[in-house]
């Protein structure tokens, strides 16, 4: 969820940069991506297309619920009209449903619903277009929820990070309904999970320790010199992977940690060529293994001003990483490129899947299309600039769900 520069979030002090601003509730330096996974709507509601046209009901949610195919819908059926008929589709149209006027702190999105929290003790049920307020079905013990983050989980599942007063819990959301919560320490910075759910989390002096059932054990240091911005994440089979960027060199390297072994691999110098400045990565891994990395790097020809890119780089196995692409330069035009885009959200599904939401000039959805990528990820507008940053979460199979403010001034959360 995390990768924004602390000069954009002091440009724009807005509620919305809960889960978005430059780690706020992570260890200094880090940038925490949230671990969505990436799955569009296939149109099976019969909606229009933000291309104009229609995309029928053909698909029809033949690919089964939970406990059917790998990338079913949530609530299964075969149902031509049921907007819970997901499939995967790259770089297929988004479909937009009907927008809700919002103003949430903090979102996830579980099946064909997205649950606004307006408080911490009530959110907005949001579903087929309509809102109802309610009280939330807190965790068992809890008496509020201040969601601190929430990311879909290599298994599947979306995990949402709290407080409720001085306590940090996590727990899990399935079916509709919050587990058992689990007390995390008061240190805590971040958290993630491997494919068997096991937590893992890197505490504010950026030790890793890992749940053991009961409790959490000591896991090791991460290896990040001090002061130096990092991003870390957890792939499906449990091994450990952290991106860095070396204070002072402006060099990237990455390391990665297997389950079974107690030493980090030796870092791998991912710096691309001509490039001035590094900053703020962020890392997240598919459900297939893949680790996917986006960062911002500044390139500059001798004439002010610099230039600043939005950069990705994948992995198919923690080792062999890709040529470094470019993700995005100004979200409304390539020809201004000093103006960044800010990355909002980014996630992954597969090794040739992934998406970003991002703000610059407007709020866009931008993807990466199979297994190559020409420079820009394909992009959809989902609402011009208007003077307030996006937030965005991702259901158990990766469609979007994206609060933004429209030109006139309305709040409102759009799910596609």
């Amino acid at each position: 969820m995390l990768t924004i520069s602390a000069p954009f979030c002091a440009a724009i002090a807005l509620a919305v940069c809960v889960g978005a601003c430059g780690s706020p509730h992570g260890s200094p330096g880090e940038t925490e991506a949230d671990g969505g996974r990436w799955l569009v709507d296939s149109g099976a509601d019969g909606l229009s297309s933000d291309d104009g046209g229609t995309d029928g009901g053909n698909d029809g949610g033949n690919d089964g619920g939970n406990d059917g195919g790998t990338d079913g819908g949530v609530d299964g059926g075969s149902n031509p009209g049921n907007p819970s008929a997901w499939t995967a589709s790259t770089c297929a149209a988004l479909i937009f449903h009907p927008a809700v006027p919002i103003t949430p702190t903090a979102m996830l999105a579980s099946g064909t619903t997205t649950y606004a929290f307006v408080s911490t003790t009530h959110w907005m049920r949001i579903s087929a277009g309509t809102g109802t307020t309610e009280p939330i079905a807190l965790p068992a013990g809890r008496s509020s929820m201040d969601v601190q983050h929430v990311e879909v989980e290599p298994n599947g599942q979306n995990l949402v990070r709290f407080t409720d007063g001085p306590n940090q819990y996590a727990s899990y959301f399935t079916s509709g309904a919050f587990g058992a919560p689990i007390a995390l320490p008061t240190t805590t910075a971040s958290v993630h999970a491997d494919g068997a759910g096991r937590l893992l989390l890197v505490d504010t002096d950026r030790i890793l320790w890992k749940h053991n059932g009961t409790t959490f054990e000591y896991y090791g240091a991460l290896p990040v010199p001090a002061n130096n911005q990092f991003s870390w994440a957890v792939d499906s089979g449990g091994t450990v992977h952290v991106a860095y960027v070396r204070e002072g060199t402006y060099s990237m390297y990455v390391s990665r940690r297997a389950p079974t072994s107690q030493t980090w691999t030796t870092g791998v110098n991912l710096t691309p060529t001509y490039q001035v400045g590094l900053s703020w990565p962020s890392l997240v891994a598919g459900r297939d293994g893949s680790m996917h990395l986006a960062y911002y790097a500044t390139f500059s020809n001798g004439i002010y001003p610099s230039y600043k890119y939005l950069y990705y780089a994948r992995t198919a196995d923690g080792m062999t990483w890709s040529d470094h692409e470019k993700l995005r330069t100004s979200v409304s035009s390539d020809n201004n490129p000093t103006i960044s885009p800010i990355l909002i959200h980014f996630s992954a599904r597969t090794y040739d899947g992934a998406q970003a939401t991002l703000y610059s000039n407007g709020n866009v959805q931008a993807r990466r299309c199979g297994p190559s990528n020409i420079e820009g990820w394909p992009a959809t507008m989902i609402a011009p600039y208007a003077g307030a940053m996006p937030m965005a979460a991702v259901n158990e199979v990766g469609a979007p769900s994206i609060w933004v403010k429209r030109q006139n001034g309305a709040d409102v959360l759009q799910r596609m």
